[in-house]
């Protein structure tokens, strides 16, 4: 998985003066005053429903996501690379190696079989922008979406299904990202282990965790809980 979150190795990336003074003014800023660009975080006095400032104490302000994808379209993240919008905050997205680009390839391949072979509504794709709520959207490794084609980010409401692929980031993708995944709803999350050659599987979102969850080792059919009739042999792992 390549998402960075808070706890994660790197720092979110630090929003330049430039940045600020265009956003001081959008709706990520709307419900503040006092808005501050300090050692690059965003700050700002939050407004209580009657219009006056709560304290005279500034808050973090959480980027949101129609912000985030102009601030990319004008270039400022281009120095980066590709980049990800998790929590409010912009990561960089870290370097894919061959271990973990072959595990993901060839989940993709068994996804992509299992669903034509039962005509599901469903298909796989790779590394597209999830809007899944107004201050994240994330790059998952794969996820299964009925609506694959379109403009903007994937519908949070089209997908059934996300797919990580974990080598030095399962305690992120286990803890972080799968309370992230929960809170908005997706039914179903598998967790990749390419260190512990296990799949994580979860589903049943109740709040930010998971109630129900199984591992299934690399080798052995893993069975959809939430996707009818999608059956996938990892024996390829």
């Amino acid at each position: 998985m390549n998402l960075q979150t808070t706890i994660g190795r790197r720092p979110p990336i630090k929003i330049t003066s430039a940045s600020f003074w265009w956003l001081r003014n959008r709706p990520t800023f709307s419900g503040f005053v006092k808005r501050e660009l300090i050692k690059g975080e965003l700050l700002g006095v939050p407004l209580g429903d009657d219009g006056e400032p709560i304290s005279d104490a500034s808050v973090t302000v959480k980027l949101l996501a129609d912000d985030y994808q102009l601030l990319c379209d004008t270039g400022a993240f281009a120095e980066y690379g590709r980049t990800e919008l998790i929590d409010g905050k912009v990561f960089e997205v870290s370097p894919q190696y061959r271990r973990h680009g072959i595990v993901k390839m060839d989940l993709y391949d068994a996804l992509r079989d299992a669903l034509r072979a039962n005509g599901s509504p469903f298909r796989p794709v790779i590394e597209f922008s999830l809007a899944l709520s107004p201050v994240s959207l994330p790059e998952p490794d794969i996820l299964l979406t009925s609506e694959p084609v379109g403009d903007g980010p994937v519908p949070l409401a089209s997908v059934a299904l996300v797919v990580e692929v974990a080598s030095s980031t399962l305690a992120e993708d286990m803890g972080t990202v799968a309370g992230l995944y929960a809170a908005a709803g997706i039914p179903e999350y598998w967790v990749a282990d390419v260190e512990g050659k296990v799949i994580h599987q979860l589903w049943a979102p109740e709040g930010e965790t998971y109630a129900q969850r199984r591992e299934v080792a690399f080798g052995e059919r893993i069975e959809a809980v939430t996707v009818a009739g999608l059956t996938v042999t990892s024996a390829a792992l």
